[in-house]
């Protein structure tokens, strides 16, 4: 196979194939991690070692021409352009076409958002604000998400010429002191962002200059001339050892870039320095026509791969079990095959194209598809991801997540000094001279609570919602070692004995996540832990705070505790048994069935009441070792939501969804329990 002339190297230095041989390892290292193959866990690194190679060239080429005064602007601007912009053009534009027929609404609507700022290279921004940035678990539904190193490097591009003009023609050409004084400069904010912004220092361009300086201060001469061929050799191995150790070692945990950031670009300051001054086995391994080929294409290998992984990733949880490996190697494969193309048919024939006579034969058209993407980019945004393109039933399922409470976020969250009878909803006939009844619970009550709404307006009576997130409905109980959810709960106490008319409690929550201290996945016929953020329950009686060992125990006392308080009240506690966890996300997962109806996928099941009642087990345990100390009445709404043992309902007659995600009932499904367990009508009911 015929290789061509790297397409970043100015003919007018020397063309070095083993810094492509280093291309070729940044690149397959990336690769590697984003196939999630573990042994590859730090090969996020490649994009450091990039910064370095860009920081090397760019420096080698720009200072060799202002020294012979041949620089300008408008030419440094031609090679760049020609080099990224037209492939990434296309691959934007496939996404685009993709995420038309495959997307939900939701995630087309991200994806053409962030190709608004991808298309100007600011994707690194948009990304920047991302929970859990460039390690969330969320990322596999962004297919421009590795687009953040592009925004990076262009605007590395745009700043340091100007910076090298300045110190060619004021600064007496000091380039390695000024280069350092960047380097440390960066390195320093580098360091302190890593602890109080980790994602800011991730995606910042501020904060990754020092890399790029690194391999400037390579290209400038900074470091001494080796004279020794075997010095020259131990280096280029310890520079190849310090990349493989991060490659190896390093975690998503791992606070990065920071000072973890050191071990690999100065492995590749290594290699390239060590390679500038000596010939051995590493200088040549690099500079085989394998790893010259795949550095070539490296650009176009870092654009298509992940959209392509991200795609088998985004469908992972609903194709055909088995397959998993046989999809990733056919995504590996189709990564290469479409970088092939994209080189031969895109990088090449551009770059060979000259507009230096005439620049805005380039310009013009690359500003015009800038323009076109992002405006259909702002398209997609504003009109909510084309959820048009998706017949009536299906739109039925991807609405779940928004069929709910929409105003949760103004009292979920609230402070224990926050905490006001005005600021719950109030459930039921508002005209109705009294509260009568309280709603107290977690999230679970709160998806809950528009079943009670809807009976209690039948009933003409009235009651308030008192939920929080993630706070078990009992007096003295806490997550951790922090006693706020105690301070709300009393909170709550003030507010019901502020409302003599209230005799009934309903306490609803997700009993067994609080007793077993992590939720389940439920897949292929078992519930399967998922310890990721388990916590520990505590209260006053506890001997420890993080032994979610102990939950079941805290959960009985808490149930002893608060029903006593109500007893002393003279208030009647019904405890809400939780409604069945599905283990998988529900609109999503058959949203996701039903796009690729016309391909094979895994036949997915939601549990029966056999598995509900294995994962309540411990639940039902507390419950009954509560009931010995005073009396309340269960209602238990999963007997009617998993019938005869066959799977637990997840649509109701009208194909609309009863659960929002995993766990969570919509208001549809709030409505299908109250009117299908009678229960609810019975106790609601009774004066």
């Amino acid at each position: 196979m015929q290789l061509d002339k790297n397409p970043n190297v100015s003919s007018t230095i020397k063309y070095r194939p083993d810094v492509d041989g280093l291309r070729a390892i940044a690149v397959l290292a990336v690769i590697l991690y984003h196939a999630n193959l573990a042994i590859f866990s730090g090969g996020y690194i490649g994009v450091d070692i990039f910064f370095i190679i860009s920081g090397y060239l760019i420096t080698s080429i720009t200072v060799n021409e202002l020294n012979k005064d041949k620089f300008t602007f408008i030419n440094f601007y031609i090679r760049r352009v020609k080099r990224l912009f037209p492939a990434l053009f296309v691959l934007i534009i496939a996404t685009f076409v993709f995420g038309y027929f495959y997307l939900l609404p939701d995630n087309y609507k991200t994806l053409g958002f962030s190709s608004m700022f991808t298309v100007f290279y600011l994707s690194n921004v948009y990304f920047m604000r991302l929970k859990g940035g460039y390690f969330a678990p969320g990322v596999d539904s962004l297919p421009l998400i590795h687009t953040w190193s592009l925004g990076v490097e262009e605007q590395y591009y745009l700043f340091y010429p100007a910076f090298l003009v300045i110190i060619t023609k004021w600064l007496k050409k000091r380039y390695i002191l000024w280069v350092s004084i960047a380097l440390v400069a960066s390195f320093i904010l580098n360091i302190y962002l890593v602890k109080v912004d980790p994602e800011a220092d991730f995606y910042l361009f501020f904060t990754r200059i020092w890399e790029f300086a690194f391999g400037g201060l390579a290209a400038l001469g900074a470091f001494p001339k080796l004279n020794s061929n075997i010095l020259g050799k131990v280096l280029a191995w310890v520079g190849l050892i310090c990349i493989l150790i991060a490659v190896f070692l390093y975690k998503k945990t791992t606070p990065f870039p920071g000072y973890a950031a050191l071990l690999p670009a100065i492995g590749a300051l290594l290699i390239i320095y060590a390679n500038t001054f000596s010939d051995n086995c590493l200088k040549k391994l690099l500079s085989t026509k394998g790893f010259v080929f795949v550095g070539l294409l490296s650009y176009s290998l870092y654009l298509w791969h992940w959209p392509i992984l991200s795609a088998y990733r985004y469908f992972a949880p609903v194709l055909p079990q088995g397959t998993d490996d046989i999809i990733l190697i056919a995504a590996l494969l189709l990564t290469f095959v479409l970088s092939y193309l994209s080189y031969k048919l895109i990088e090449t024939p551009i770059r060979l194209k000259d507009f230096k006579a005439n620049p805005k034969k380039l310009f013009i058209p690359i500003f015009a598809i800038m323009i076109a993407i992002a405006s259909f980019g702002y398209y997609l945004e504003y009109h909510d991801g084309l959820p048009a393109r998706y017949p009536e039933e299906l739109q039925k399922i991807i609405n779940a997540p928004i069929d709910k409470n929409l105003e949760d976020s103004k009292y979920m969250d609230l402070k224990p000094s926050e905490v006001a009878w005005d600021k719950y909803p109030t459930l039921g006939d508002k005209s109705a001279p009294h509260y009568t009844f309280v709603v107290m619970g977690d999230s679970h009550a709160d998806a809950m609570s528009p079943g009670f709404d809807e009976l209690a307006k039948k009933f003409h009576i009235k009651g308030k919602l008192l939920a929080a997130s993630g706070n078990p409905p009992l007096f003295g109980v806490n997550w951790g070692d922090d006693d706020t959810l105690s301070q709300v709960k009393s909170r709550y106490l003030d507010l019901i004995k502020e409302h003599p008319h209230i005799k009934k409690i309903f306490l609803v929550a997700r009993w067994g996540i609080y007793v077993n201290g992590y939720g389940y996945i439920y897949k292929n016929g078992e519930f399967i832990d998922n310890q990721e953020g388990s916590l520990a329950l505590w209260d006053k009686d506890s001997r420890t705070h993080n032994d979610i060992l102990h939950n079941e125990k805290v959960i009985e006392r808490g149930l002893v505790r608060t029903l006593k308080v109500f007893n002393d009240m003279h208030i009647q506690v019904y405890i809400v048994s939780d409604v069945p966890e599905i283990g998988w996300n529900v609109p999503e997962t058959l949203s996701k069935l039903y796009i690729l109806r016309n391909i094979l996928t895994r036949k997915i099941t939601a549990p029966t009441y056999a598995d509900y009642l294995q994962r309540q087990k411990p639940v039902i345990k507390a419950f009954k070792e509560a009931e010995k100390h005073y009396k309340f009445t269960l209602i238990n709404p999963a007997k009617y939501m998993c019938i005869s043992n066959k799977p637990c309902v997840i649509l109701d007659k009208d194909g609309y969804p009863l659960y929002l995600d995993t766990n969570h009932l919509t208001n549809h499904g709030a409505y299908y329990v109250v009117n299908h367990d009678p229960k609810f009508k019975e106790y609601l009911k009774m004066q």
